[in-house]
């Protein structure tokens, strides 16, 4: 799993992603690395936004070009942020309710829940991602 996490579950800026994914290859040695989980929230309570989802979705594909040979796997976490009563199964589960952690859990999706969802900035960006790669129409 990759989330560009500090202390206290304060997102990270974008500009870490780089670093960590080919610290992450190098740690893996000749072994390839599956990132099967990989996101960032958007929340304001966990220091990030939409436009830092955004900016991270787009460093994520950046970081994946350069090591695509040794990444054959890489999926985003949740396609929609979390209800708050599964928000809280999961902090009673994790036994973390820490205001952070439920905003982390809250918002790691690339759609807003309810209705039929709304597109994130970081949605629009994994679809052009997607597009440029060959991956999608």
């Amino acid at each position: 799993t990759y989330y560009p996490l500090g202390e206290g579950f304060l997102v990270r800026d974008p500009s870490v992603v780089a670093a960590d994914v080919a610290g992450m290859v190098t740690a893996s040695g000749a072994r390839p690395l599956w990132l099967l989980e990989v996101g960032c929230p958007s929340g304001t309570v966990c220091g990030s936004s939409p436009d830092v989802q955004r900016r991270f979705v787009e460093a994520v594909f950046v970081a994946w070009d350069a090591h695509a040979a040794r990444i054959p796997v890489l999926s985003f976490c949740w396609m929609h942020d979390q209800p708050p009563a599964t928000v809280g199964e999961m902090t009673r589960y994790y036994g973390l309710a820490a205001p952070a952690f439920r905003d982390f859990l809250a918002t790691l999706g690339l759609r807003e829940r309810g209705g039929e969802g709304r597109d994130k900035p970081a949605f629009a960006a994994l679809a052009a991602a997607a597009r440029a790669r060959g991956f999608a129409k």
